[in-house]
């Protein structure tokens, strides 16, 4: 049950992350849109 636990945590840091640099591409990548 804990490693299901660490790996659910690990996992939505893990999307977290991409999507905060997703948002960093967009907003550096088109700053005219």
């Amino acid at each position: 049950m804990v490693v299901v636990v660490m790996v659910a945590k690990l996992g939505s840091a893990v999307v977290l992350v991409a999507v905060m640099d997703v948002v960093a591409i967009q907003k550096t990548a088109a700053p005219s849109l």
